[in-house]
């Protein structure tokens, strides 16, 4: 026998709710974690006014569904599941234009530089590598954890008929060691070089 309308969960009879979730309706609350339905199950809370809609991917997590038309608006995140490896979140943060790491940028300056946080960019001065030598550039990052630490570089900045690349970098706690070689042939470059950095793990 069915159990009564408003109550959970809702029961309809000839309905497959895997095939399709039912709508559970009305409830004068939002949905929590402990509300385990099928994925795709639908759930009003007509607690607020207007009336708002979620609907659960499974094992408890609802999202808010922008006024019922099955566009999803924003997360909503109803106890401390984990989203993305964070535990406890109460919403995302939305970046527009592509990721927002807010670089440390360091001016022009002799090595080493210091440039504290987990993305950068550093500029420096003092540079002069012939053809086939080599220079090192150390930049000076509390951010920076050990040897195992990954960090993805980018080089720009050479005198006309230069040929830089990274040749290694090492890192150590607290400090991160660029060798950067010219290549064989090439014009002596004393232009200055940036580096553009961000840390991977």
């Amino acid at each position: 026998m069915p159990t009564p309308f408003g109550s959970f969960p809702f029961d309809a009879a000839g309905v497959d709710s895997f095939a399709h979730p039912l709508f559970l309706a009305p409830n004068l609350r939002a949905p929590t974690t402990n509300d385990i339905q099928n994925p795709g199950t639908q759930w009003l809370n007509n607690a607020v006014n207007p009336p708002v809609i979620y609907e659960t991917t499974g094992a408890g997590l609802w999202y808010q569904i922008a006024g019922g038309g099955g566009s999803f608006t924003n997360l909503t995140v109803t106890g401390n599941e984990t989203v993305g490896g964070t535990l406890g979140v109460t919403g995302l943060s939305t970046f527009t234009g592509g990721i927002n790491t807010n670089p440390t940028v360091v001016t022009a300056g002799a090595s080493p530089q210091v440039a504290n946080g987990r993305s950068g960019q550093v500029t420096f001065s003092g540079v002069s590598i012939a053809a086939g030598a080599t220079q090192t550039f150390v930049i000076t990052n509390s951010a920076v954890s050990g040897a195992s630490q990954v960090i993805l570089y980018s080089l720009v900045g050479a005198t006309t008929g230069a040929a830089l690349t990274i040749q290694s970098v090492t890192n150590s706690a607290g400090s991160s060691s660029i060798v950067v070689q010219n290549g064989t042939g090439a014009s002596t470059t004393t232009a200055n070089v940036t580096f553009t950095y961000i840390l991977l793990n």
